[in-house]
């Protein structure tokens, strides 16, 4: 729709007054149609200059700027300040605190592999119905603490020769999903490193493709986003969301969690801390994202 105010009254040769719209004026009105509605202006030259780089649609580059993954890994680091939210985003430019521990955590599977409580309830139920088709899983790693995530990477750095290369498959201290209770590296058996189990070429790992989501699942780390997530295909880590959302983003396509989460995470936060600044309110981010993401 092009507004009035965007329209002059021109005189022609024979005295006849035509509306006129500038060319910039349309241009620029035609833009902001476009634009989807959890498009942030603030963002506005990133989403640019992402669809550039990347060359993908306006929709794809506003959810993945808004998720911070046009920024260089560990350079524009933001500290997480609801790390307890269901549907929290670990990344490389997202920290969680050095102390935050999830309050309600407990051993899943009969093993010593910790998880917050509805990921453990959860993931058991999951096995429970693989172990009907005479399926199941293992799980080999859950929470770690931040201090033992830096453990585990100057170790990585020690096997592995750098941290660049250890970057690859280990995640720096405070920014390990592990950290949050929420994920799980399972297989159809313990073998390490985690990578020669081929868990990919498994029906366990098909049937977690067709049926995790209905679980609260997804796959954290899919193979063609490496450059998104900044880690390399990993079949076994599971990230626990909560069944509405992982369905949401299964029947949606959505397929990597950044798109899913700054399509409508981003957006609410965004809103919540105009609200803060303007109006003093109280911070209402953890309510809003599970209303707006299916979350429970």
């Amino acid at each position: 729709m092009i507004s009035l105010a965007l329209l002059t009254l021109v005189s022609a040769p024979d005295g006849v007054f035509y509306l006129h719209t500038g060319a910039a004026e349309l241009e620029e009105t035609a833009a902001e149609d476009r634009r989807p509605s959890f498009y942030l202006p603030e963002n506005g030259s990133r989403y640019t200059a992402y669809m550039d780089a990347a060359s993908v649609s306006l929709e794809d580059a506003v959810r993945l700027v808004n998720a911070d993954a046009d920024l260089e890994f560990y350079k524009n680091v933001t500290e997480i300040d609801d790390p307890g939210d269901l549907l929290v985003l670990t990344t490389k430019n997202r920290r969680l605190p050095r102390d935050y521990v999830p309050d309600n955590l407990r051993a899943v599977c009969g093993t010593n592999v910790l998880m917050r409580e509805e990921a453990a309830d959860a993931l058991e139920r999951m096995n429970g119905a693989m172990k009907d088709e005479g399926l199941s899983v293992v799980p080999v790693s859950g929470y770690r603490s931040y201090y033992t995530q830096r453990q585990l990477f100057d170790t990585r750095i020690r096997e592995y020769g750098s941290a660049g290369a250890a970057e690859r498959d280990t995640a720096r201290a405070g920014h390990s999903e592990h950290q949050t209770g929420l994920a799980v590296d399972i297989l159809h058996k313990i073998v390490r490193p985690l990578g020669a189990a081929n868990f990919q070429r498994t029906e366990h790992y098909k049937w977690l493709t067709d049926h995790a989501h209905e679980y609260g699942f997804i796959l954290r780390y899919p193979s063609q986003y490496t450059h998104v997530t900044g880690y390399a295909y990993e079949p076994w880590h599971w990230r626990y969301v909560g069944a509405d959302a992982a369905t949401a983003m299964k029947d949606g396509g959505y397929d990597v969690y950044e798109k899913y989460w700054g399509e409508f995470a981003a957006p609410a936060i965004a809103r919540a801390e105009r609200e803060e600044s303007t109006d003093g309110v109280t911070d209402k981010r953890s309510g809003e994202l599970r209303t707006l993401m299916g979350g429970k």
